[in-house]
């Protein structure tokens, strides 16, 4: 009698039966390394800008040194070395920086620090939290800068510090809270 070369079906079913068990645990798993991967990614973003913010503010300081010396400064809040908004990054634009007066100290010229504003990973574009430095209790110290567009668009504030993702859940399609159980909004 001769062997039949081939599969039977139970030996089918238990093939397909294996690959829905190692299928359960690996898919769990590669969104934990997917969502992983858009953290990174969300960590080397908002360190590129705030390095980029703090370039300016150093480069901000050194024009107002070198124009008008050291003791000038003194005269100059610290509002007043920063950017107006984060688009201000990406731009070569003159800016003028001026003291406590309201007079015109210096005019720096700064280059782009950033080729362009890098995006929300988790969201799929540039849409940031802008802090402001001239923060008071009777002023708002926060706006959404969402490729361009800032919100709420009366803001008074000035000379943004600080950056963090957007907290509001609709705008981060439901990625509010990372892996390790932080919000994404106090990165």
């Amino acid at each position: 009698m001769k062997k039949k070369a081939g599969v039977n079906l139970l030996e089918m079913i238990i093939v397909v039966a294996i690959l829905g068990i190692v299928a359960i645990f690996a898919i769990p798993y590669a969104e934990i390394i997917l969502v992983r991967t858009y953290e990174i990614e969300l960590e080397n973003n908002l360190d590129l800008i705030r390095r980029a913010l703090q370039k300016w503010r150093k480069d901000c300081e050194d024009t107002v040194k070198r124009d008008r010396g050291e003791g000038a400064l003194v005269n100059v809040p610290n509002e007043n070395m920063y950017p107006p908004d984060l688009g201000s990054l990406s731009k070569s634009m003159p800016f003028t920086v001026y003291d406590k007066f309201g007079n015109a100290t210096a005019t720096f010229y700064p280059y782009p620090y950033l080729y362009k504003l890098p995006k929300d990973p988790l969201i799929g574009r540039a849409v940031w939290m802008q802090y402001y430095a001239s923060y008071s209790s009777d002023v708002n110290s926060s706006s959404t800068f969402d490729t361009g567009r800032i919100t709420p668009s009366n803001v008074v504030a000035t000379g943004v510090f600080d950056i963090s993702g957007h907290p509001d859940p609709t705008i981060r399609r439901g990625f509010v809270t990372a892996i390790d159980n932080t919000n994404y909004s106090d990165w």
